[in-house]
């Protein structure tokens, strides 16, 4: 009998560790699921956000065309010029003639948008 007890002792010994180490995976799994539910949660808005910035990539890209144009135009071609005179010809002269043309381009074009961003 004194036998049977100390072995039925020892596996509840036994069975007591298993327990408590299975009650800490528990608490560490439940951790992680909160924290990857948080994780989830946040990257669904910024799923939103990021649809968001690019349909603006796309509107963006069709009008570079115009822009980088009328850019390259302006510092290649009206250094010596004018203030008044480089004015005239980026807004009214070649800007008239890119829409014309249909060539996209931002509107309202701004010389200074492309060349610092």
């Amino acid at each position: 009998l004194h036998h049977e007890l100390n072995e039925l002792s020892t596996k509840y010994a036994k069975a007591n560790t298993e327990l408590a180490d299975n009650k800490e995976k528990a608490e560490v799994m439940e951790r992680r699921l909160i924290a990857s539910n948080k994780l989830i949660a946040g990257l669904g808005s910024e799923r939103e956000r990021w649809s968001a910035q690019l349909e603006d990539l796309r509107d963006t890209r069709e009008r570079l065309v115009g822009d980088c144009l009328l850019t390259a135009a302006f510092l290649s071609y009206t250094g010596p010029f004018t203030y008044d005179f480089r004015r005239e010809m980026l807004f009214d002269t070649w800007q008239g003639d890119i829409v014309q043309r249909q060539v996209p381009l931002t509107t309202p074009f701004r010389l200074e948008a492309l060349l610092a961003d």
